[in-house]
This record gives structure tokens, C-alpha cells and sequence, in this order.
């Protein structure tokens, strides 16, 4: 009986030790992703601010949306002081300078292209080719919330072109599947109409990168602005 008394606080020893280095490893495994999403958002947010982009207001039920993944995620979050400040500043010019390439694409956008489909029958809405088409729904009704927010008034078509291709991809690169892009209605763009207005949904149905967009509420801006859905990086 003693012996398998021993033998028996033998095993559970094991199974303790054992159980021990599995807890061990799952810790480390989650303060790595931890210390990965806070480095991605530390890089998104300076870059960010590089091209002068404002982070949104989100309403209650936004706001508890994306706390809840954020604290999912182990990243922390900003204080609310930081986070007003920085909505209140003014977007200076916009810097051309190229991205870092490690966390630019080659994309090359036409000015011409013509991606009118089954799949994008206005200039209202676009939903990528194998892409359920109740993404548009659902980005309508605010599921993910905005992450993030691009203003191009008083952006030159280059200007705009390289602004938002770096815009899209950093949001991607800090796991934001929702941003906002402002264009403007045009009113003052004369004869040849609201140009930037149109360039900009043709380059985002160029993008592998966005899965879909719908024109935002009269609160964000109506026709002159977007909402955009990002394909998840994995």
C-alpha cells in the first residue's frame, strides 16, 4: 500500500510539473502577442501622425467595442486626455515622403480604372470580388467600429494617392479592420466635378487590402466620405 501510495505521488508530481510548464509557456505566449499589438500600435500611431491623421470620436456602444477587443488583444489603452488632444489637432500638409518599405506595398493604382461589376453597381458601395455581399450591411450599421480617420481636403491627386495607400496599409498592419476616409462633395471642383471624390473609390477597389466601403451617415460627412472595411492580417 505504501509503495503505491508513493508511486501514486510520483505521478501526480509529474502531472504538476508538467501542467507547470504548460502554463509557463502559455504566459509567455501571451505576453509576446501582447508586446506585438502594443508595437504595432505604437508604430501605427506614429506614422499616423506622420501624415496627419486624427484618431475618431467613437460613440458609447462603439467605444465598448473596441475597448473590449483592445483588451482582448493586451493592448493598453491611451488616457483620455492624450486622446482629445489629438483629436482636436489640425491635419498639417500632407508628407510624400515614401513609408518605411517594410511596411509599404508595391501598389500600383490606376487613375482610369474602370472596376464597375456585379459587384459594385455605385459609387456608393463596393464589395471585393469573394467577399459576402452583407459586408456592405453591416458596415452601414457600425459592426466594427471606426478605427481610424483620413481628412483629404486640400490634397493634390498624388498627394491623396500616396496618403492613403499609406493610411490603409498601417491601419492593416495595427489589425484595424474600420476607418474613415474624408473626400469632400466637390462642390468647388468645377467643371471636371468632384475628381478626388472618384479617384479615391476607384483606387480602393484596386486594393487587395479592402474588402468593402459604403458612403458614410450625414454625420461623418454623407457622399463626401467613406466608410472602409480592411481585410484582417493575419
Amino acid at each position: 500500500m505504501r509503495a503505491k501510495g508513493f508511486d501514486a505521488l510520483k505521478g501526480m508530481k509529474a502531472r504538476l510539473s508538467e501542467e507547470s510548464a504548460i502554463r509557463e509557456k502559455e504566459t509567455a505566449a501571451r505576453m509576446e502577442r501582447r508586446e506585438k499589438a502594443e508595437d504595432d500600435r505604437a508604430l501605427f500611431a506614429a506614422e499616423m501622425k506622420r501624415i496627419g491623421v486624427t484618431p475618431t470620436e467613437r460613440d458609447a456602444s462603439e467605444k465598448d467595442l473596441f475597448e473590449k477587443e483592445m483588451k482582448r488583444l493586451g493592448v493598453v489603452k491611451l488616457n483620455s486626455a492624450t486622446r482629445r488632444a489629438e483629436a482636436t489637432k489640425k491635419p498639417p500638409r500632407p508628407v510624400v515622403e515614401q513609408t518605411p518599405v517594410k511596411l509599404r506595398a508595391e501598389v500600383g493604382l490606376s487613375d482610369s480604372y474602370d472596376g464597375a461589376s456585379a459587384d459594385d453597381w455605385s459609387d456608393r458601395e463596393y464589395v471585393a470580388v469573394g467577399c459576402g455581399i452583407d459586408l456592405t450591411q453591416k458596415l452601414s450599421r457600425g459592426l466594427w467600429p471606426v478605427g481610424a480617420h483620413l481628412d483629404l481636403h486640400g490634397y493634390r491627386t498624388e498627394e491623396a494617392r500616396r496618403a492613403l495607400v499609406d493610411f490603409i496599409l498601417q491601419a492593416r498592419e495595427a489589425h484595424i479592420r474600420c476607418v474613415r476616409v474624408v473626400t469632400g462633395k466637390g462642390i468647388n471642383s468645377g467643371e471636371e466635378g468632384p475628381v478626388l471624390k472618384g479617384q479615391v473609390r476607384r483606387w480602393l477597389r484596386q486594393m487587395r487590402e479592402v474588402q468593402a466601403f459604403v458612403q458614410a451617415p450625414a454625420e461623418e460627412g454623407g457622399s463626401g466620405a467613406l466608410r472602409i472595411l480592411i481585410a484582417k492580417k493575419f
